[in-house]
């Protein structure tokens, strides 16, 4: 197959990425660099690398001396040992230190907590509770391999480590994470149009990845960037000349067209090189956050999940949402008392917005919050947005009709604001009371957001799927950009939500709801 499948409108310049500065308008088209600035690219990224397999280096040492520590921390708490200098170093002689010592950086490299880009993919949460397995297995091995060889036990010793193992370690990496060597990585953009400025657009949106996108390459070469977007460095004959000159640490792939054995040939120089390549997978929409592999032959195959939970799933995730509701609303109850008496002082009754929602398989429901605007004040709007949507203008895209009144209701809504609702929205605190509907069952803590009837009419078949779990009081899109998150690609990540739903996925959310809406990143 000589030439790639595209698929329309994937091959368009690519626009400044939201929130991002706009470059010098001279990079509209192919952007050479004097050869100064090259060469001082390529240098500092060598002397990056260089600094960076250092720091990992101190880190396995740092790895290794962890569980020595504690260890003596254990014992001067229990008073086993005598002055640090004395006992501390009869501690540090132990046979079952020196095991420690070797398991620990062993058992964090089979983690992959070594891989700074592994690392950085995953949630901080799945990071952490993969170092608090590892802690785990690394203090009853110490403890199986005490009892084999004789060696004296002391299970408060082996609690410590099992508790503070796990913080130890991300205490270095903390640290690391300061060092300049572990800054952004150069990234190179294959491919433009619409996939490739979502890349663009998620490593802006997403900074924590410290993904810098230093230009693009294209199989064009009359391609041109759009003022502000990625600088065009060359074509795909460019591309060995491209990564010396610009030092660039990764290579990702977002179906750039051309060639298949021309790219395949280039991408191979790439990993020869050095440079870390990634590929933006074709139909990525059904694959999912957390693709499944299998093979035939040695062919590589990526597995499209099937939809829908099983009762089990589903008890465990209701059983999920009514405990950690009633435990929220016990513990917030002061909060909720407060806020709720406050509204009915300043701005009088009602003290609950009340609105009807979609809920799981078409059941429409109320749902509460606490009201942040003037009595009434909504009325004019629904009854415009109902009135369009039975003479059938619909088009819930960004672009589209309603979309367009919607944005103009909103900016008049937020003139009607009270000022204690102004609080409790950038705070989120106006979204608490459905704790209630998750008690009731009309929704779950996570899960997508309910939509209003005229929504849910207008979207698609494979946007309905969305309506087959209870909506959530967070959500994928919540904790990935709010506001910020188009149409369509909140419908994605409910898409996505649903199909590749988890345990530990709803975890991760929860635990990356609280500072998002700390950081107000994309706040309404």
């Amino acid at each position: 197959m000589e030439a790639a499948e595209t698929r329309a409108g994937e091959h368009q310049p690519l626009a400044a990425p939201h929130g991002t500065v706009s470059g010098n308008a001279d990079v509209a088209r192919r952007h050479e660099l004097p050869a100064a600035t090259h060469e001082d690219a390529a240098t500092a990224s060598a002397r990056t690398a260089v600094s960076r397999r250092r720091l990992m280096s101190w880190l396995v040492v740092w790895d290794a001396l962890v569980p020595a520590a504690l260890l003596v921390l254990a014992g001067l708490l229990e008073g086993i040992v005598g002055p640090p200098l004395n006992g501390g170093a009869a501690v540090i002689t132990d046979p079952l230190v020196i095991l420690l010592a070797v398991i620990s950086p062993t058992g964090l490299a089979i983690a992959g907590a070594y891989n700074h880009r592994r690392r950085r993919g995953n949630s901080r949460l799945l990071f952490a509770l993969k170092l608090g397995v590892v802690g785990m297995a690394v203090s009853w091995t110490g403890l199986i391999a005490s009892a084999v060889m004789g060696w004296p036990i002391d299970f408060a010793q082996m609690i410590t480590l099992s508790l503070l193992l796990p913080a130890g370690w991300l205490l270095g990496r903390a640290a690391c994470d300061r060092h300049p060597a572990t800054g952004a990585e150069r990234v190179l953009l294959v491919g433009s149009g619409t996939v490739a400025q979502r890349v663009l657009d998620l490593t802006v949106r997403h900074r924590e990845r410290r993904l810098q996108v230093i230009g693009r390459i294209e199989s064009d070469p009359v391609a041109t960037s759009a003022e502000g977007g990625p600088p065009l460095l060359g074509d795909l004959d460019d591309l060995p000349r491209v990564l010396r000159d610009h030092g660039i640490q990764r290579v990702i792939v977002a179906f750039a067209p051309g060639r298949d054995s021309e790219l395949l040939d280039l991408l191979r120089h790439c990993i020869g090189e050095g440079v870390q390549v990634d590929i933006v997978p074709r139909f990525y929409e059904l694959i999912g956050p957390s693709p499944r592999a299998n093979s035939v032959g040695g062919l590589a195959l990526m597995e499209v999940p099937g939809r829908g939970l099983t009762p089990p799933q589903l008890a465990v995730k209701r059983g999920l949402d009514i405990a950690g509701a009633l435990g929220m609303l016990l513990i917030l109850s002061p909060l909720l008392v407060a806020a709720a008496a406050a509204i009915a002082i300043s701005d009088g009754r009602p003290v609950f917005f009340r609105q009807t929602r979609v809920g799981q398989r078409g059941r429409t429901f109320e749902i509460f919050k606490f009201r942040t605007m003037t009595v009434g004040c909504d009325a004019d709007g629904v009854a415009r947005l109902a009135a369009m949507a039975d003479r059938g203008e619909h088009r819930l895209n960004d672009d589209g009709p309603i979309a367009t009144v919607v944005r103009d209701l909103k900016a008049q809504s937020e003139a009607r604001v009270t000022r204690l609702g102004g609080l409790l929205r950038r705070t989120s605190i106006d979204e608490l009371p459905q704790l209630l509907n998750v008690v009731r069952g009309d929704m779950s803590l996570v899960g997508p957001r309910p939509l209003r009837p005229f929504e849910v009419t207008e979207l698609n078949e494979w946007q309905r799927a969305r309506q087959e779990l209870r909506p959530g009081l967070t959500g994928l899109w919540q904790v990935l950009g709010r506001s910020d998150v188009s149409w369509d690609e909140r419908m994605q990540l409910d898409y996505t939500y649903v199909s590749h739903w988890s345990f530990l996925a709803d975890l991760q959310i929860l635990a990356r709801t609280v500072p998002a809406v700390l950081k107000k990143d994309g706040a309404v």
